[in-house]
């Protein structure tokens, strides 16, 4: 969550807790690193090489969040805690994978990591629906419903984790990590 660890950034200098402002600049300045790394990877791929790109992001995605999985399953809080320079790379190079990736996809109105865009798009979206003209709700709509979808999958994997931190935090990691599992094999199927 890069737009809540820009804040909490601010919020750490403001109140002069350098320790956690420098723990989140570490993660933002690895967030921008790995995004600007992906971004160079595709630069050059041609739209019909789209797949073959989605498949080794999602590849490198997949091991990196199931060796954090791993590692969070076999240490204790303790450990993970102390650990948080050598566990935060893995998450935060999936993520900035991941958006250099949709960056360049462009769904229409639709952000893998920044929920606030997509919500935003989304009231905008009702906001036209409302009060124009027939001819542009079906586009509308098509929108909003992709829309929607990335709302609702993102609160749900908010609530499935949240189930996995009370219930089992040993296996934090396995949720994000099987289903970008789950993604590289449905796409092998293609």
């Amino acid at each position: 969550n890069m737009t809540g660890n820009l804040v909490l950034f601010g919020i750490a200098c403001g109140q002069g807790r350098w320790h956690d402002a420098g723990r989140t600049l570490y993660v933002l300045a690895l967030f921008i690193a790995a995004a600007g790394l992906g971004s160079r990877a595709i630069r050059n791929f041609p739209d019909s090489a789209w797949r073959k790109l989605v498949m080794r992001l999602l590849l490198v995605e997949a091991a990196l969040l199931l060796a954090f999985a791993v590692y969070c399953a076999i240490a204790s809080d303790a450990g993970r805690a102390a650990q948080f320079f050598w566990l935060a790379p893995p998450l935060v190079v999936a993520m900035g994978l991941q958006s250099a990736a949709m960056n360049r996809l462009t769904i229409a109105g639709v952000m893998s990591t920044a929920m606030t865009g997509t919500l935003t798009n989304f009231a905008v979206g009702l906001q036209g629906l409302w009060f124009q003209h027939s001819s542009a709700g079906s586009e509308i709509r098509s929108r909003m419903k992709k829309q929607l979808l990335v709302i609702l999958l993102y609160c749900s994997g908010a609530a499935a984790e949240g189930i996995f931190i009370q219930h089992a935090g040993w296996a934090i990691g396995f949720l994000p990590a099987s289903l970008a599992c789950l993604v590289v094999i449905a796409h092998l199927k293609d």
